[in-house]
């Protein structure tokens, strides 16, 4: 499901030259796995415990602040909800009510001119102010011929979000098998992340 939520949303970002919130969203996801990537790393070489100057578990405590902040907060408020959700109907819709002119589509049609003062050329809120009427928007222009695959973007975006909540609550569930079902006199976090990622196939392949 990742990668194909991934792959739609790097094709419809470069086909549609959305590029700019396309950046900044490969940057925030690139930025905050260095530390699960580095985790991985000190996993493998088993630097866990006193023997290994408890690196892996401060590694692990580390992403878990990283994602918290870049993957549950910045991403879902600052990206999905106030830049795309919100942010690009605002400006857009601010555009075409001050008279702006869309290279491809030329003039915005009368019938979406809906907003107070719309008709006058004059838009009846500010970008960023907090008084443009989203829902009201989408409920009056369910699709917007100026914003190329908005709800595919946008609920791709989402579902995105919603698998950060997952694999944020599994490395939860790791600390959780690593404090009180291994026990931490002789814990080894790598098998407990190898129990909650791999689960049961796993052990069938050792089996095997």
């Amino acid at each position: 499901m990742h990668h194909l939520v991934t792959i739609l949303l790097v094709l419809g970002s470069y086909a549609n030259n959305y590029l700019r919130v396309g950046t900044v969203i490969l940057f925030l996801h690139d930025s905050s796995d260095v530390f699960l990537d580095l985790l991985k790393i000190f996993n493998y070489l088993k630097l866990e415990g006193r023997r290994g100057c408890f690196i892996i578990e401060f590694a692990f405590l580390a992403n878990l602040l990283v994602w918290a902040y870049a993957r549950l907060y910045i991403f879902p408020v600052r990206i999905v909800w106030a830049g795309v959700w919100r942010g690009s109907r605002e400006i857009i819709m601010h555009q075409l009510l001050s008279g702006y002119t869309h290279p491809d589509y030329g003039p915005v049609p009368a019938e979406q001119l809906w907003l107070q003062g719309g008709r006058s050329g004059r838009p009846s809120f500010a970008v960023g102010d907090g008084t443009f009427p989203l829902w009201d928007d989408m409920r009056r222009n369910p699709t917007n011929p100026y914003l190329n695959m908005y709800w595919a973007c946008s609920i791709s975006l989402t579902v995105l979000c919603i698998m950060h909540v997952i694999w944020y609550l599994m490395f939860w569930r790791i600390l959780y098998r690593m404090c009180f079902v291994t026990g931490l006199g002789d814990t080894v976090l790598h098998e407990a992340g190898a129990d909650v990622y791999e689960g049961e196939s796993d052990n069938e392949e050792k089996e095997d």
